[in-house]
């Protein structure tokens, strides 16, 4: 899409717009990224003495490298018990993979405030349309995540988060 979508009126032009936009910066931090591998690595190299990994682990429910550097703590090392018919790593699991989408949704809201300013010289719809910032970042998630996250679930933490 080379031209702006309206400002107004046309909430799925504006969408694929912003998911357009939102990416290409995806794309652009990840390339910096990995352009920074060899110091990254060579980082994690001095950091290989450490417990960092083993820790962070054991944190995600998966004590299995901590009892490998240290099988003589295997007795007492244990998950914490749950609620009934849950395990502790699908709880872990869903919350981090919660705390993922919310993050990434906020950040997104952010974007898409910086882009409207940067491209339409307005940062508010909200005086215009019902669809905010943070209603476009929850309909980016819901896709980004294949319905996973209703977009109206996401929104109610966005606003929630915002207004914190």
């Amino acid at each position: 899409m080379n031209g702006l979508p309206p400002w107004t009126g046309d909430d799925a032009a504006m969408l694929r717009w912003l998911n357009e936009k939102l990416d290409e910066e995806m794309y652009a931090a990840m390339a910096a990224a990995n352009s920074n591998l060899a110091a990254r690595e060579e980082m994690e190299r001095m950091l290989a003495g450490s417990d960092r990994m083993e820790l962070a682990a054991a944190h995600q429910g998966d004590l299995g490298p901590l009892i490998a550097k240290y099988p003589h703590l295997e007795p007492v090392l244990r998950l914490p018990k749950s609620t009934r018919g849950r395990s502790f790593t699908n709880l872990k699991m869903k919350k981090s993979f919660d705390n993922f989408v919310r993050d990434g949704a906020l950040k997104d809201a952010t974007s898409i405030r910086r882009l409207w300013r940067k491209h339409f010289d307005k940062s508010n719809r909200k005086q215009h349309s019902e669809k905010s910032a943070e209603w476009f970042a929850a309909q980016r998630w819901q896709e980004l995540t294949d319905g996973k996250f209703r977009a109206a679930g996401l929104l109610d933490v966005l606003n929630a988060a915002k207004k914190r």
